[in-house]
Formats: structure tokens, sequence, C-alpha cells
């Protein structure tokens, strides 16, 4: 870089005429909170060649100059800037950790340069542990590298007949740490699109840029921001090619893609021990309405009679129909699919003290049990029981935590000793244990 040249990380307002080559990382136009058709402002994020946190700043060209500068700024390219204010960077969700933000000026000049040295997206990745022990300032935007271990369904959060989508989504590290997800908008429009092509197969690597970090009642997790966040999904990128080598198996052509309950967003703990009823399997055929309800059992047996998985449509995760070759048919998307992803379904016996139930465990708590997702293992609801009379019950979650249980017994006193034998899965399973299970599944 030319000695007449500024590097960001020297820019404050003690001084003027600044000159620094920049590649546009990042550009978005931010509406007139009262008339959304208009143009407030143009904002971006800059990076130059250190490619460091301090080397990033935020930049915005005001309503009355966007006319003027719009067509000169373009995400990912190379500029000379100079002549422009410096003030102070203030808001709640900063994209950069800079202390000030540039200011375009009607005398601001703005000229090309072809430096494809300058980096592309000028990513500062940060480690889930540093987030979920809130040791990052929750003021500032960060970048995460994850692969999608989880994605639940997009709904519409709206309460006007203009959708808001919502979509959540579980991230996974290379050191198999989890954080949850929050997409919204066109960002979740974004993930469903390109789960809904059929050309993408395999696991799901994902960059979020820009994200908001987001601590409620305890729990950390990340989401979108209203306009900076770009999301990037198995793209040909260093950290991203770096990142795919780095996974565990180092098998990225089978996705590890489990569906993620809408259900609810209480804890485990209440959802078990607070907020459902608990009671006996000889109970359950009594029940003459729609309810959730918690039983205490031990699995005895799997059946091996009928199929362990189905096959599912990789947009919606319901059953489809096999019509012969490669075709599949959904019939919620009333079209055929060309991928459909093995689902787990599997039917178990279960024993109290008071009896025997038979139930369904899905894709998701099978998952729990086995880390291993139904294609790896392939290749290598109670409103339906009220309907039809079927007395084989769905199952919405399951959990074999030691502590919970023991809490569980204790908030419910009809239970006594010898009800089960407390097993976690922390230790080994021993009823039945994960290698048997897998045993039974593929005989």
């Amino acid at each position: 870089m030319s000695h007449s040249m500024n590097m960001i990380s020297d820019i404050t307002p003690l001084k003027e005429n600044w000159k620094i080559k920049v590649k546009i990382i990042r550009i978005w136009e931010k509406p007139d909170y009262y008339n959304k058709t208009e143009i407030k402002a143009i904002e971006m994020v800059l990076v130059d060649e250190k490619v460091f946190f301090w080397s990033k700043i935020q930049a915005i060209i005001k309503k009355s100059l966007t006319d003027k500068f719009k067509n000169l700024m373009k995400e990912g390219s190379s500029r000379i800037i100079a002549n422009f204010g410096v003030e102070s960077n203030l808001g709640k969700h900063r994209p950069t950790i800079h202390t000030y933000r540039i200011n375009f000026f009607y005398k601001t000049i703005v000229k090309e340069c072809g430096d494809d040295a300058l980096s592309l997206h000028g990513l500062e990745l940060v480690s889930f542990d540093k987030i979920l022990q809130n040791e990052i300032d929750d003021t500032i935007l960060v970048d995460v590298i994850g692969e999608v271990t989880g994605i639940g369904d997009m709904v519409d959060k709206s309460t006007t007949n203009i959708p808001i989508w919502f979509l959540p989504l579980e991230i996974e590290d290379m050191n198999n740490k989890t954080l949850k997800c929050a997409l919204w908008g066109k960002y979740a429009q974004q993930m469903v699109a390109y789960k809904q092509d059929e050309s993408h197969d395999g696991r799901v690597v994902v960059v979020i840029q820009f994200a908001q970090i987001k601590v409620f009642k305890g729990e950390v997790s990340i989401l979108n921001s209203l306009f900076a966040t770009k999301i990037l999904v198995n793209e040909d990128i260093p950290e991203m090619n770096e990142f795919k080598k780095s996974i565990a198996d180092g098998d990225c052509h089978s996705s590890r893609l489990t569906h993620l309950s809408s259900q609810s967003s209480h804890s485990i703990s209440d959802e078990f021990l607070v907020l459902s009823e608990r009671i006996q399997l000889d109970e359950i055929c009594k029940q003459n309405k729609e309810c959730s309800c918690v039983v205490l059992a031990s699995i005895i047996s799997i059946e091996t009679e009928t199929k362990w998985y189905y096959n599912s449509c990789k947009l919606c995760n319901k059953k489809v129909d096999y019509e012969g070759g490669e075709k599949f048919w959904c019939s919620k998307y009333d079209s055929h699919v060309k991928s459909a992803p093995p689902r787990y379904k599997v039917t178990v016996t279960v024993e109290d003290d008071n009896g025997y139930g038979t139930f369904i465990i899905f894709d998701r708590e099978i998952f729990q049990i086995l880390q291993i997702s139904a294609v790896d293992l392939k290749n290598k609801s109670h409103k339906y029981n009220l309907e039809q009379d079927w007395d084989k019950y769905t199952v919405l979650k399951i959990s074999d935590d030691e502590q919970l249980i023991k809490q569980f017994m204790e908030v419910n006193p009809i239970i006594e000793e010898h009800d089960v034998e407390v097993v976690s899965s922390n230790e080994s399973i021993k009823t039945p244990p994960e290698k048997e299970i897998v045993k039974e599944l593929c005989p």
C-alpha cells in the first residue's frame, strides 16, 4: 500500500484529509422509518489490507447524498476514498469494534481500484466458547462458522398480512459445541431455499457474518441483525474449506441435519417436571382427549419387523412416496423430489411398574440417544391415537438424564423406588445400551 494511504485503525476525528484503500465487504440500504419505500441512508463495512478487528470501519452515506454515490459503491469492490468526515460510532448493535465511523460529504472522493489482494469478506471468526461464556461484547456484531446440525420449520410470526418469517437453527463448531440461531425474514428464506434445492446434498456449513448475540434468561444464542448480516452457505472460500477439513470424521458428503421441534420454548426441566402431567402407562389408553403427558419407563424392546426410518422431503421433513427410479412424491407440496433422506421412526416397547406401552420415537430424539444421523446409520401424535384408536404413542421429548429423573421422582410421589433403574447416557446406557440399539436397528 502506498505511503500516501492511511490505515483504518489510525482513523480518528483529530485530523482531516484521510485517504484509505479499502474493500467494501458489506453494503445495505436503510429504509426511512415512516416510508419504507424511501432510502434514509446507505451503510457499509470497509476493510483494509490488515484484516483484524480495528481494520474494519462502518461508513454511512446520508439521504441527501445517496444518488451521488450509490452507483460507485458496490459490495465486493475495492475503492480509494478520501475527504470524508469521521464521527463517533454509536448504536446498540454495531458491525465493527471501531470507535468511529466514516461519514461521506459532498466533497468526498471515491475512485475505483482493482486491488484483489484486499480480503473479499474480511471475516473475523469468533469461537463458540467465547460467545457461550459471555466473553464477547454483545453490542458488537460477530462472525461465526459452523455446521448446521438442526433446522426447524419456517413459520410466519406476523400478526398482520405482511409475513415475518422465522427459522430456528442449531450450528456446531469443530469442537462439537452447539450454538442456537434464529433467522428472520430474508435470511430465513435464504436458508430454506438452499435446503429446498435438490442439487445441494451433504453437510451444510454456514458463515453468519455480522450476527447479533442475544442473552435471554441466561441462555446465549445468535440471530441476524436487521440489515447488516450476511450468510454464506457451503461457499468455496478458505475459511469454509479449512472448517470442512477439520470436521471430526472428515466426511462432508453425508448430512447430519436433524429437525428441530417448534413445540415450545420452555426448558426441558420445565417440560418434564412442571408443565406436563405425569401418568402411568396403564392410564394412557383411558385418555379421551388429546394431551401431552410424561411417563417414566424403561425401553425393553425395539420393533424390528417394520422399518426404523422413513424417506422424507428435505423441505418439510414429512414422509414421501417412492415412485420408482430416483423419484419421490411429497404430498404436502404436491410435487416430485429427487432427494429423500432417511429420518428415524423407531417403535419401542416400554415398561413401568403398572404395565406396558408402545411408543414411536422420531428423528430428533433418536439422534439425541445414538449421536448418529439416520443417513449415516443407513449407509455404513397423540391426536392420531384418538381418531384411529391406535395404541402406539408418539414421543415428543425424551430424556435419560440421571439428575432430571431423580428430580422427576421427587416431584411425583406416586413413583416408587422400584419403578425403573436410573441410568444416565452420560455413563453407559443399560436399558438397552446404544450398541444394542444400533444392532437391533441394523440386524
